[in-house]
């Protein structure tokens, strides 16, 4: 879904910023989109930036912010997008301490995060606003979601956390 996103944006003329755990990943994702924006004949490395980022650390989220409005100049929209589910579909009692404690790192926390340091950005730029989007997923209207329910858990809150803004 992420990658959607992105790919979408250059070719609307969009500058876009985006970031992964994997540095081969998200070199591997940077050439391919700026091989879509260079077919329309423009500078590709002048309109897709990327960066390695653990959306789990506050310090790593900080640095793709200023990464990104040093890239871009500003940030107008900011999409929270990363998300994590326990390898094995179970019972809650049977996941590992370990697992839960990356689902909820991963898509509430990094949501959290990235939220922060999007808001900062668009409250230090003129003028000043954004967008921010928190991509939900399975459990966000309340809906149960047996086998997953910590990743259900993480995006039920998604909603509280942008009405709360």
């Amino acid at each position: 879904v992420g990658y959607a996103l992105a790919a979408e944006l250059p070719a609307a003329g969009d500058v876009v910023t985006i970031c992964g755990r994997s540095k081969e990943a998200l070199d591997a994702a940077v050439e391919a989109l700026r091989a879509t924006v260079s077919e329309g004949g423009e500078d590709s490395a002048e309109r897709v930036f990327g960066r390695v980022a653990d959306v789990s650390d506050p310090g790593s989220v900080e640095a793709l912010a200023e990464f990104a409005v040093g890239s871009m100049g500003r940030i107008d929209v900011w999409i929270n997008n990363a998300g994590y589910t326990t390898p094995a579909r179970g019972p809650l009692p049977d996941a590992s301490a370990d697992e839960l404690v990356r689902v909820v790192q991963t898509n509430l926390v990094g949501s959290l995060l990235g939220t922060r340091a999007a808001a900062r950005a668009m409250r230090a730029q003129l003028p000043s606003g954004g967008h921010v989007f928190n991509m939900d997923g399975a459990g966000v209207g309340g809906n149960s979601t047996p086998g997953f329910a910590a990743y259900g858990a993480t995006k039920r809150a998604l909603p509280q956390l942008m009405s709360s803004l």
